[in-house]
């Protein structure tokens, strides 16, 4: 399950509901001041937090055969080691944190796959072989899970421009529609859209929140349901940033509450 888990994180809710989930946790964290970083290094840590968004760089795709494993776990090694840097070295308090959750989430979630051991090992482990079915819908979903991505990118932007007050309930309430969203980009791949494949997916995102949930409700109060976000009316959508990846703009705006 900590495969499905890691997965799960990277490919769909990473870009919102993990950065929500620990919000709280992560603004109450002291750290020493520091310089924050110039446009280049926010670029370049955009750019990179793409590169672990399976449907964002059709270069990196999940593989789906155990001889591709090797590959993605040097590829996503080598991305995290250069976000873990400079992400220590300037980012802003509350994104400095909740980044640091993000990939302590991802090496623990590897380790039953990336680990030495497990590369060297040409078995195929229940691990392994959860992974790959995941990874088979996520790559049949790209299309799908990429335009969910664009359109929780346009909310956000336009979200940034309303009052603070207001931004919470609609932050909440995007995530809500954003994960909805991934789910069911996830469901429309071929074969993946079975009873058997719902229960397990319900038990990723148990398993993703993992005790996150009273966090949640700390930063969301009752904006954590479908029914009270049926009364908040988001901005209209926005052409969204420049960006690579919309998890800096929900960073940002994690940052200014």
């Amino acid at each position: 399950m900590k495969t499905l888990k890691f997965l799960f994180i990277i490919g769909c809710s990473i870009t919102l509901f993990v950065i929500i989930d620990h919000a709280a946790a992560a603004r109450s964290t002291k750290r020493a001041k520091r310089d924050p970083c110039g446009q280049n290094e926010l670029n370049q840590m955009d750019k990179l937090i793409s590169n672990i968004l399976p449907f964002n760089n059709p270069k990196v795709l999940p593989p789906e055969t155990i001889e591709g494993i090797p590959q993605f776990c040097l590829h996503y090694g080598d991305v995290l080691t250069k976000i873990e840097s400079l992400n220590k070295r300037c980012m802003k308090e509350t994104q400095r944190n909740v980044i640091a959750v993000m990939i302590y989430n991802i090496k623990q979630s590897t380790r039953g796959i990336c680990s030495k051991k497990a590369i060297q090992s040409k078995k195929l482990t229940p691990a392994k072989k959860n992974f790959l079915q995941m990874n088979r819908c996520i790559n049949g979903g790209s299309q799908q899970l990429k335009k969910c991505s664009e359109t929780a990118a346009g909310y956000l932007t336009a979200i940034e421009k309303v009052s603070k007050t207001q931004r919470i309930p609609m932050l909440c309430c995007e995530m809500i529609k954003a994960r909805e969203c991934f789910h069911n980009a996830i469901r429309s791949a071929p074969n993946c859209n079975t009873a058997e494949f719902d229960k397990t997916l319900a038990e990723i995102v148990k398993s993703v929140s993992n005790g996150g949930d009273s966090q949640l409700r700390s930063i969301c109060g009752d904006y954590t349901t479908k029914q009270r976000c049926s009364k908040v009316k988001l901005p209209k959508r926005q052409t969204p940033k420049d960006q690579k990846s919309f998890i800096q703009t929900a960073l940002h705006l994690l940052e200014d509450l």
